[in-house]
């Protein structure tokens, strides 16, 4: 064997062990407590507000609210609107229906949303034109629905 084609097989046996290791790496930053709730929600904002839709995971069907004119984030779970100062953990009685918390909050051109309870994330953020927008997200992330209807 040549030099160089041990130089290549070295190279390649380290970017393949560096690969390998990866997955742990991104699978540590999560935390090992979170459980994930199946849940889609579709987001369609306008001039007046939000307009939520629940295709999967709430006991709600639809939700439509203002928004909040000091910019504050509303908090959402699988029962509807929801005070996220005295937020519990999911009552006996919705044993149908895997809690989530997240809130949702727009401001200028952009939805901001943040998981609490039942979500892969943290953080998510789309850009909402002023002529609104429409989103879907559920407890992996946020995508659009036009690939999906």
């Amino acid at each position: 064997m040549t030099r160089k084609s041990q130089t290549i097989q070295s190279l390649i046996f380290t970017l393949g062990l560096a690969a390998s290791l990866l997955p742990g790496q991104v699978l540590a930053q999560q935390p090992e407590t979170d459980v994930l709730s199946p849940f889609s929600i579709v987001i369609k904002t306008g001039d007046d507000g939000f307009n939520l839709t629940c295709r999967q995971g709430c006991a709600w069907e639809r939700l439509t609210f203002p928004l909040p004119v000091d910019g504050s984030a509303q908090g959402i779970d699988h029962r509807g609107l929801t005070d996220l100062i005295d937020r519990q953990a999911v009552a006996d009685e919705d044993a149908d229906f895997a809690p989530f918390v997240i809130t949702i909050s727009k401001s200028d051109n952009r939805v901001s949303l943040m998981g609490l309870d039942g979500t892969a994330w943290m953080t998510l953020g789309f850009t909402c034109p002023a002529r609104g927008c429409n989103q879907i997200v559920d407890e992996r992330g946020t995508y659009s629905p036009r690939f999906f209807f």
